[in-house]
């Protein structure tokens, strides 16, 4: 896509998405005091019919192998991924927020607006996709040294896929503009960082994460 020149307020975004550890701590704060509502918040299968972690004997929760505090966290629907940032926005005392759309392109494109974050030409070894990770589950976040941005923010052409802010304007269903390409996706020529999904606001997928963004 032919870049075009938008104004956008200073913003700072995560050079990375949200981590399976830092997730955990999040559930299990909560777990503490209101364990229900924890459990409506775990990561869940994709069908969404059950928690993808364990909960352990002392009523807390863990994840499961082959899952390590790295590995970027998905099972997760927008609520959850807002939910989160309302519980971090409160740990540090500073508002956090999704990216939207636009700041989550700009942080991946630079500003040449390059169709990948290293370029504009495809290099499947680059990133964290299906030709270089095998498995269920995400990958460690920043485990693809090539796959950063010209702002130093990691995993925008693969790792996980990730809930922005923006959301389509009319129609029955909620949906919220997802952006990124993940380890599921992939083909000759990659996923440009220009691409943008429409995904219902409740769903979730093994794929789909999130990273955090504040106002400057």
């Amino acid at each position: 896509a032919t870049p075009t020149d938008q104004a956008l307020p200073d913003f700072l975004i995560g050079t990375r998405p949200v981590t399976a550890g830092a997730y955990l701590m999040y559930i299990n704060e909560i777990a503490r005091a209101q364990p229900v509502k924890a459990e409506r918040r775990v990561p869940r299968d994709h069908l969404g019919r059950a928690p993808a972690w364990e909960r352990t004997a002392k009523g807390l929760w863990q994840f499961p192998s082959p899952w390590v505090s790295e590995t970027a966290v998905v099972g997760l629907t927008h609520s959850d991924a807002n939910a989160y940032c309302a519980w971090y926005s409160e740990r540090i005392g500073r508002p956090v927020r999704l990216p939207t759309e636009e700041e989550w392109e700009k942080a991946s494109r630079g500003p040449e607006g390059r169709a990948y974050p290293w370029g504009d030409v495809w290099e499947a070894g680059f990133t964290s996709g299906p030709e270089v990770w095998e498995g269920p589950w995400p990958p460690p976040v920043g485990r693809a040294a090539a796959d950063v941005s010209p702002f130093g923010a990691w995993d925008f052409a693969g790792c996980v896929r990730e809930w922005t802010a923006s959301f389509e304007p009319g129609g029955a269903d909620l949906r919220a503009v997802v952006r990124g390409g993940s380890f599921m996706t992939g083909g000759e020529e990659g996923r440009a960082l220009w691409t943008r999904q429409l995904v219902g606001a409740q769903r979730l997928a093994c794929d789909l994460g999130f990273r955090l963004a504040a106002d400057a």
